[in-house]
């Protein structure tokens, strides 16, 4: 069961800490190039994470059955 959950958090977390709320600040509050610029390296910072985390998790799934 802590692998799964594990895993879930790897898959769900990233997107929920920092992918949303950089989404919606995009389009919603963003207006100068800067800010616009930022949100857009947020997100792609997060989509690396959720990648990462998610592999590890994965790994370590596989690893220890």
């Amino acid at each position: 069961m802590d692998k799964f959950l594990g895993f879930l958090g790897a898959l769900l977390g990233s997107p929920m800490a920092l992918t949303f709320p950089a989404l919606i600040h995009y389009k919603l509050v963003a207006t100068g190039r800067w800010e616009k610029l930022l949100d857009i390296l947020i997100i792609i910072l997060s989509i690396f994470c959720l990648v990462f985390s998610t592999a590890l998790s994965l790994q370590a799934w596989i690893a220890n059955e």
